[in-house]
């Protein structure tokens, strides 16, 4: 989009308000009540950070001992944080053909509603009807609430400039842009319904927002003992970790070692110790993806994640190897195992089919019931004809729906 001038309209700043937190309890600051383990201005900062913004201006009374801790937490991951106090301090913080983005106190919006308004910017206030479950809204006319969501241009922030230091800047900027008939963008009531669009104002309510959000990651990924299992199981641990951030040190530790410690026994002859450690491993990897934030990558997370399948294919190696007395063609059928693992994990659709075939958790299960009756060279070659057969099957049974 571009303006007369041929200008290109852009979404790069955004608005936050952490002027309620005016003390380090942060008591009657929506900004402040935990989600997820921090403060609900770190979870607005990154949903936006993920629709596109790259620059925050933080709007501060007092700047309290815990706003500042997320200042400095964001500032080291990458993100440009910067406090004002005054409608003045928005002078010169917008660059020519930027909207500012402003988000208010205590909203939360599904990322899709972001993206889309940064993706095609242009000035307007996110308004909901006067229906009586909108009034927790801000009230901006006899007819509208305001749903705590704008794109504003230099007309309205320039506007604001004389005003006194202690007028509170979005409220400010809001009753300016009402003033300049900003054009109103009325949001679907379903959005709301659907919780795609809610204002936080209390514990309980961020306590709720954290279970869905636990909920929905922990149902997130290709294997279905993962995502069915171990992810539940998993969210309710999680909490543990967020109370005590020490623990997540000793989860990594935990991770690792039941990595090497599974090598190291089905070398020596214990397939069953062996894969019940990758078990144990699956899990632990399930319950750091939970604490682990997605914009954050780190070499002990990369080496846990991605570095699963390589687990798996060395202990299974090891096991092999013990099992058939070192002898070199008791790895060929491995081999075959963790190839045709790797291809239908990358090769194929998300599927049920895929869930099964490309979860190592469930993998490492049938390994392991296998290794219990002393039946490894078996269980090897039946994955093997279990995973030709989830290939192959879905193709054939497709071919015969289209020849009929």
């Amino acid at each position: 989009m571009s303006s007369g001038n041929d200008i290109h309209v852009k979404v790069e700043t955004a608005l936050l308000s952490a002027a309620a937190a005016s003390g380090d309890d942060g008591k009657g600051a929506a900004c402040l009540i935990p989600v997820s383990g921090e403060p609900l201005i770190a979870l607005q900062i990154k949903q936006l950070v993920k629709a596109g913004i790259r620059k925050f201006l933080i709007e501060v009374d007092v700047v309290s001992g815990a706003i500042v801790a997320v200042a400095d937490q964001m500032k080291q991951r990458g993100i440009d944080i910067e406090f004002i106090r005054s409608p003045a301090d928005l002078g010169g913080k917008l660059g020519m053909g930027e909207l500012l983005f402003v988000m208010a106190d205590g909203v939360i919006a599904d990322d899709a509603v972001l993206a889309e308004m940064v993706q095609q910017p242009s000035a307007y206030i996110v308004t909901l009807d006067g229906r009586k479950e909108n009034e927790r809204f801000e009230r901006i006319d006899l007819n509208s609430f305001w749903g705590g969501l704008a794109l504003l241009d230099h007309r309205s922030i320039s506007a604001i400039a004389a005003l006194p230091d202690e007028w509170s800047i979005d409220s400010s900027l809001l009753r300016q842009a009402l003033q300049d008939k900003i054009t109103h963008r009325p949001l679907n009531q379903q959005l709301l319904d659907g919780k795609q669009l809610r204002l936080i104002t209390s514990v309980s309510e961020g306590a709720a927002l954290t279970r869905e959000l636990l909920a929905k990651k922990a149902h997130h990924g290709d294997g279905v003992i993962e995502a069915q299992f171990f992810g539940p199981l998993a969210a309710k641990i999680a909490p543990i970790f967020w109370k005590t951030p020490s623990a997540k040190i000793g989860l990594d530790g935990a991770g690792l070692l039941s990595a090497l410690g599974a090598i190291a026994l089905g070398w020596t002859g214990y397939p069953g110790l062996s894969i019940a450690l990758i078990l144990i491993c699956c899990f632990l990897i399930k319950l750091r993806d939970l604490l682990q934030e997605e914009a954050k990558i780190d070499h002990v997370g990369a080496l846990l994640g991605h570095g699963l399948w390589l687990l798996l294919a060395l202990a299974v190696f090891a096991i092999s190897w013990a099992e058939d007395a070192m002898r070199p063609e008791a790895l060929f059928a491995p081999t075959i195992f963790i190839l045709l693992s790797l291809y239908i994990k990358k090769a194929t659709s998300s599927s049920w089919y895929k869930s099964i075939a490309a979860s190592p958790a469930l993998l490492a299960l049938l390994l392991l019931v296998m290794a219990i009756f002393d039946a490894w060279g078996f269980a090897i070659k039946l994955l093997i004809l279990s995973q030709l057969s989830i290939l192959l099957l879905p193709e054939y049974f497709s071919s015969n729906k289209k020849q009929a």
